[in-house]
């Protein structure tokens, strides 16, 4: 059997090492949590209008969609800030605040569809903006932790390409010069 050792900074270091799966893991299970929600919400919105299929049709859809642009502007931000390009990172961040502040906004809504009572419309009040910022959270500190993903430098890929296309006696912009 090999000799083992065993420490505390090779344990912290391997587990950090797996840290930004873990967060990205959790934001999508947050986001999942959220949209589960968001999809029974949005169900009982459009069951005054359409029929129950196309309710909840709707409501999937409409959950999916915006929970997908919150996964969407995570992955986004992260990139754009490994490739430091920070006032593109910055943006998605804003356009996620801006969805969290709409989500924030509308659990009292939520809240007192599903509660009997004052009680318990604080009660899931409490828990959808939980779970809504918890997804902040982990996108802000994912943006934090992730280390740099592109390689190459982004303006020597954009040179060569210019350079190929100018042999082809094609502008880069798709004008043949």
């Amino acid at each position: 059997m090999s000799n083992l050792t065993f420490s505390t900074e090779t344990l912290v270091g391997e587990a950090a090492k797996r840290a930004p799966f873990a967060l990205m893991l959790m934001a999508v299970g947050s986001f999942l949590i959220v949209g589960i929600l968001w999809t029974d919400y949005y169900t009982h919105i459009f069951s005054v209008r359409f029929d129950r299929w196309a309710a909840v049709a709707l409501g999937v859809f409409a959950a999916l969609i915006k929970e997908g642009v919150r996964l969407s502007l995570l992955i986004s931000s992260i990139r754009d800030f490994s490739d430091n390009r920070t006032g593109n990172g910055w943006l998605g961040l804003l356009g996620s605040i801006a969805l969290v502040w709409y989500e924030i906004a509308t659990t009292k809504q939520v809240a007192t569809l599903w509660a009997g009572d004052a009680g318990t419309v604080d009660t899931y009040r409490g828990f959808i903006i939980f779970m809504v910022l918890l997804g902040l959270v982990l996108e802000f500190r994912l943006v934090l932790t992730m280390p740099r993903i592109t390689k190459e430098d982004p303006r020597e890929v954009t040179k060569g390409n210019f350079t190929k296309s100018r042999a082809n006696g094609v502008h880069p912009a798709g004008v043949n010069s």
